[in-house]
């Protein structure tokens, strides 16, 4: 599956634009600084830190402990069933 796919189907399950860039860009990196996030997923400097929040939010990232603060992707298979159950949750509301 291309790149383009992958973003698509994070879009189609409820992600943003930012949000399926900065998530599928720290699964590939691993734990990783919001700079670095900002810079390999394209996602601007000013935005990166909401775009962490909102998916810290949706439980598709945590904080790991320790300063700098470093982030990490939930698990693939873990974040697909976390948006799935949101997506149910508002379908049903």
């Amino acid at each position: 599956m291309k790149v383009e796919e992958i973003i698509d189907v994070l879009k189609n399950l409820g992600l943003g634009e930012y949000e399926s860039k900065t998530y599928y860009t720290l699964v590939l990196l691993g734990p990783s600084r919001a700079g670095e996030l900002s810079k390999q997923s394209l996602v601007p400097q000013s935005k990166i830190y909401e775009t962490l929040e909102g998916l810290i939010d949706k439980q598709l990232v945590e904080v790991l402990e320790g300063r700098p603060r470093d982030y990490k992707a939930v698990p693939p298979e873990v974040a697909l069933r976390n948006l799935v159950t949101e997506r149910e949750k508002n379908l049903q509301n």
